[in-house]
């Protein structure tokens, strides 16, 4: 992922969210999160895999249900099936999305939809038989569409669901491929 397209997304919040915070009664102003998943599968004989997942998120309101959100993804998923085979997928994901409350943000539950872009940056490295396989890469512009909720133990404080997919160079018919749930905390100011 370059250092430019990171550059261009701070430059990006720091001007909405100068802008944010100049309006008159902008409530709320914006929400940061933290979510992850993972998994483990033991399928017997040494023969397992894993998957981690974890996302940060800044997001600044631009109408009272409407925010701009920049996320980061890391992801990994290994599958060890020793001595035959093993692989090792990791996924960097930098994405921007418009996040759009489907209720008042005066509600503690606030269901939401979120659409928005991504550079999607995938590299998987293996072995066959002890011999290392040649790494593959791949980077792509990537779309993103997804629905999550939020519900408010505190006045600032929620927790939150999101399931979302990551459609590499916006074709939507690969939604299934690479499909995701998480679950974390989120802190709205």
């Amino acid at each position: 992922m370059s250092r430019f397209n990171l550059k261009n997304l701070i430059l990006v919040f720091i001007l909405i969210t100068v802008f944010i915070q100049t309006k008159a009664g902008a409530s709320p102003n914006g929400e940061i999160s933290a979510m992850a998943s993972y998994s483990k599968t033991d399928y017997g004989n040494n023969t397992y895999s894993y998957a981690r997942k974890y996302v940060g998120a800044l997001g600044v309101y631009i109408t009272s249900v409407t925010q701009i959100e920049g996320s980061y993804t890391n992801s990994e998923t290994y599958f060890d099936y020793s001595p035959v085979q093993t692989s090792d997928l990791r996924e960097q994901i930098l994405g921007l999305s418009i996040v759009q409350n489907l209720v008042p943000s005066s509600w503690f539950f606030q269901p939401y939809v979120k659409v928005g872009g991504a550079q999607y940056n995938r590299k998987q490295t293996g072995t066959v038989a002890n011999i290392a396989t040649i790494p593959v890469e791949s980077k792509s512009p990537s779309a993103i569409l997804g629905g999550g909720v939020r519900i408010f133990l505190l006045h600032n404080f929620s927790l939150k669901g999101e399931a979302i997919t990551i459609l590499p160079d916006g074709r939507i018919h690969s939604f299934r491929q690479n499909f995701s749930v998480q679950a974390g905390v989120g802190w709205t100011f």
